[in-house]
């Protein structure tokens, strides 16, 4: 599988960015932060809220970003609730079972939790990394300052 390409905003922040390699008319769209989608748990809520945070900061959110930020909030929300019920009840539990001689035996059995775990981690791996918000990715960022628009910027031009 070939590797996805790095948004601008990325290449920019990395210096890396070279407009002969560019897209002739790649969209552009607005920096800031979407609209949060109704429905979200308490968890994803405070996830969504923390990666749009550190999305804000780094300069790469954008209106256009809300599904990914959705889907990056709810894998979070996701694998912290795998996670929290592993603490609490450990990865296996105990099953008896039936021996073709009639005699029964106990066996260990995975949680699904264990796999909703992995299944979350790599979700959130796949969608951090495309964001820009591994370690990786985040040693290869310098980013800039943002300048705080006016509530009168707007009216004033």
């Amino acid at each position: 599988m070939p590797t996805p390409r790095k948004p601008t905003a990325v290449k920019r922040l990395e210096g890396t960015y070279r407009p002969d390699r560019a897209a002739k008319n790649e969209p552009k769209p607005k920096l800031g932060r979407p609209r949060m989608p109704r429905g979200l748990s308490v968890r994803a809520k405070a996830a969504w809220e923390d990666y749009a945070a550190d999305m804000e900061l780094m300069g790469v959110l954008t209106m256009a970003d809300g599904k990914i930020l959705h889907q990056l909030a709810q894998a979070f929300a996701d694998w912290q609730e795998a996670v929290e019920f592993l603490d609490k009840n450990g990865t296996t539990y105990i099953v008896t079972k039936s021996a073709p001689d009639g005699s029964t035996f106990e066996d260990f059995k995975q949680y699904p939790q264990v796999t909703h775990r992995n299944d979350a981690d790599k979700r959130l791996r796949m969608l951090e990394k495309d964001c820009g918000l591994t370690p990786s990715d985040r040693s290869k960022v310098s980013a800039t300052e943002q300048k705080e628009e006016s509530a009168w910027a707007g009216v004033l031009q």
